[in-house]
């Protein structure tokens, strides 16, 4: 499977949807776009699919007619159960219902607070600000609008910003060491392909031999060629970090980071990440 959507837009009126899909692609900003409908909304594996969603750009009204929060609530919480699985995610509601948003956060926590996971924040945008013409110098204009309205919304949160920032750079990572040992395996014969595909499958081979040993790597061999590459990856992830500036991001997002007195809540697990029922 490749990798998964960041920010999905889910609109029960396909033209508007299209209208929020082409402003961020012209944007150049990857979105799944999601119509909705009511009648015959089915979730299907989305979960699994929008597990790593950080952004859900949201019609308020996923219904025709005029909306109110009793109504609308329900089938917010069904989507959001669906593309917003794990969190932390944003929630951006496209709507002219702005007096609504409030009040239907407020049903979301009372009444389904097992079912939907919290946002982290919100914000309430106009689908007519973000809308193209077809005028390539309009549209351009829309887009840089859009482009910054979505960094923004991380910016406002700089701990979240910099978590993204670090998925980004262990999918760019993982990505990178692919690519190297590709390298390795094809050398200067990279047209021969069968034989690039035979030193590839040999060169992961040899990894995991190398890893657990020659006896153990047929029983695991998905582990073995986990452990094998980690060292690949984080020498990756190392080139891609370390200079001042990424420092002082990660500074300024952790403000305690350095005191000496620091203690963290008492709800905090130290050694939670180290167990699979959390993760």
């Amino acid at each position: 499977m490749f990798a998964l959507p960041r920010i999905v837009a889910i609109d029960n009126d396909e033209d508007e949807l299209k209208q929020i899909q082409d402003a961020l692609v012209h944007a150049h900003i990857p979105c799944l776009p999601i119509q909705y409908d009511a009648a015959t909304w089915e979730a299907g594996d989305l979960s699994k699919l929008c597990i790593a969603v950080r952004v859900v750009l949201l019609d308020l009204n996923l219904l025709e007619g005029a909306p109110n929060a009793e109504t609308i609530t329900p089938y917010i919480a069904e989507v959001l159960e669906a593309v917003a699985p794990a969190g932390p995610y944003i929630i951006v509601f496209w709507s002219n219902h702005g007096d609504l948003v409030d009040e239907v956060l407020a049903r979301l926590a009372d009444r389904y607070a097992r079912e939907v996971v919290a946002p982290i924040h919100h914000t309430l945008l106009d689908k007519k600000d973000y809308r193209l013409t077809g005028e390539k110098a309009k549209d351009e204009e829309v887009a840089k609008k859009l482009s910054s309205k979505v960094e923004e919304l991380l910016h406002e949160i700089p701990v979240l910003e910099m978590l993204a920032d670090w998925e980004n750079r262990v999918g760019i990572a993982a990505a990178s060491t692919v690519s190297r040992l590709y390298r390795l395996a094809a050398g200067d014969e990279g047209w021969q392909r069968e034989k690039v595909k035979s030193r590839l499958t040999d060169l992961i081979t040899w990894i995991a031999h190398e890893t657990v040993g020659p006896k153990t790597a047929p029983d695991i061999p998905g582990e073995a060629i986990d452990q094998g590459l980690h060292h690949a990856l984080a020498d990756e992830l190392a080139r891609s970090a370390g200079t001042r500036a990424f420092n002082d991001r990660w500074k300024a997002a952790l403000p305690e980071v350095g005191n000496e007195n620091f203690k963290p809540s008492a709800a905090l697990v130290p050694d939670a990440l180290t167990h699979k029922s959390v993760i």
